[in-house]
Parts: structure tokens; C-alpha cells; sequence
């Protein structure tokens, strides 16, 4: 389904009733990355996952140079929820998502039930920034092909390369799939990202997931957001990456599941 927010055209599905859950994917991703845990939750849960600006099915730009920052992404979340007649909702998100979800918590606060962040951080940095702006380059002069060999080995532990070969694929279909423009839009906000001391302005409770092996979002980066916002647990998974909720979906939707039982009344 389609829904024109904060002026733009989002693709998302949407299933169950009761409490609001709303999930958002990462960068170069879409609503597929929930392909797992939407299932489950959408038998407690009103549960909803879109298309971010540029990515998936949603509207995305027809010319080079342009830069979609996580408080444009924030708005159109707002603009989502307010279409939907959604007033409260929790947020599951994975890596970029997950910027957009905390912005959103520090700016909507009165919105948001309950937050879980996978595989994500609270600032770039180098070398973060430089690799975004060579990765939207790249999108924007010779397409999505040069991007999937890198991306497939950042974000899956060995393993899931040598005995699901099904699973690279399908994050590779959905990768090289992005709209490049839209990539790259998303790809520049890398180099602005910093919620420095805003982390403790997140007052709902927080479930912070990190892959132990992930070396785009890196476990200290999980530490210092469980650690600034002040009701937040952090929980390691082993033998994950970049992509727990595809590597590890039955530990990451039990946590998930409990985590917001626990939070969001059914």
C-alpha cells in the first residue's frame, strides 16, 4: 500500500490490530529486512514496516546531488503515523533505521512507547563518513553492482555465507534492487550524523541489540547509546554481524517479542 507523507510517496504493509509497532529498515534496504519478525508481531501488535524515503518501493529522486537527512526521515515518520491515525507507537529498528527511530524518540517523545535499535550507532565518524559520501558516488556514477560484494561481506558472519547462500542472495537482490539516487540521498546523511549528549532526552524504554561481530556498527558504538539513554539494556547476540535480525531471527524476535510484551501493553 501507498501513502503520501510529508510529501512523498511511502510504500508499506500493514497487519493485526491492537497497540501500535512500527518497524524501519536500514540503509540500501526496504520492509523485507522484517520478513521474520513482522509475522510475530502482527499477532499481538497493529504492526506496520515502510519503505524509507529513496529506498524500496517509496518514492525516490530523479537527479544526483540531493541529501535526506534522518530529521526529514523523522518527519515523514510523523507525517506516516499522524496519516494512519497512529498517536503512540514502539519502534523496531535496524541500522539507519534505527537513526530515524531515536530522532524520532528525542523529538516525538510523547509518540513513542518503547524503542529497539539493531546494529546501529549514535554517530559516524570516521571511517564511516568517508566511506558513505564514496558509497553515494559510486551509486550515483555506475549504479548498485559495485556496491554488493562489499555490503555482503560487512554485513553476514562466515557462516551464513558458506551455509545459507540463499540468504546472500536475497539481501543482494535487495540491495542491487535500491533506486541509486535514492541511495545515494540517504547515503551523504552519514557524514551528519551525531546525537552526542540528545541520547539522554530518549525517555522510553530502550532494548539495544548488538551483533558481536559487527564491525560496520561496532559493539562499543551499542555501549555508548545503552549507556546515554537512561532506561536501555544492551544485549551482545553471538555470532552475528551486521544483520542480526536475518542471522540470528529467532533470538532477535524472542527479545523483541518479550522486550515490548513487556512495555506495550497487548
Amino acid at each position: 500500500m501507498d501513502i503520501i507523507a510529508n510529501g512523498v510517496r511511502l510504500n508499506y504493509i500493514e497487519a493485526g490490530q491492537g497497540e501500535a509497532v512500527v518497524c524501519l529498515h536500514g540503509l540500501g534496504l526496504n520492509k523485507d529486512v522484517w520478513r521474520h519478525l513482522f509475522p510475530l508481531l502482527s499477532q499481538h501488535y497493529r504492526t506496520l514496516a515502510y519503505d524509507l524515503r529513496g529506498m524500496g518501493r517509496s518514492e525516490a529522486p530523479g537527479r544526483r546531488g540531493l541529501t535526506y537527512t534522518i530529521d526529514l526521515h523523522a518527519e515523514d515518520l510523523e507525517c506516516l503515523l499522524d496519516g494512519l491515525g497512529i498517536e503512540r507507537t514502539a519502534l523496531v529498528a535496524h541500522a539507519f533505521g534505527a537513526f530515524v527511530a531515536m530522532r524520532f524518540a528525542i523529538k516525538r517523545p510523547e509518540r513513542v512507547t518503547a524503542l529497539v535499535v539493531v546494529n546501529t550507532s549514535a554517530m559516524m565518524g570516521e571511517p564511516g563518513i568517508s566511506q558513505g559520501l564514496y558509497r553515494a558516488a559510486v551509486a550515483e556514477l555506475d549504479g548498485m553492482a559495485p556496491l554488493l560484494d562489499v555490503a555482503m561481506s560487512r554485513w553476514f558472519v562466515e557462516s551464513i555465507h558458506r551455509e545459507h547462500p540463499e540468504v546472500i542472495q536475497f539481501y543482494r537482490e535487495m540491495l542491487g534492487s535500491t533506486p541509486p539516487m535514492g541511495y545515494a540521498a540517504n547515503a551523504r546523511s552519514l557524514a551528519l550524523w551525531d546525537l552526542g549528549p540528545e541520547l539522554g532526552e530518549i525517555r522510553c524504554p530502550t532494548l539495544v541489540v548488538s551483533g558481536k561481530e559487527d564491525w560496520s556498527t561496532p559493539l562499543e558504538g551499542h555501549r555508548v547509546i545503552a549507556q546515554g539513554i537512561p532506561d536501555s539494556r544492551l544485549v551482545i547476540i553471538e555470532k552475528a554481524s551486521h544483520t542480526v535480525p536475518e542471522e540470528q531471527a529467532d533470538e532477535f524476535n524472542r527479545l523483541t517479542l518479550e522486550f515490548l510484551q513487556q512495555h506495550v501493553k497487548v
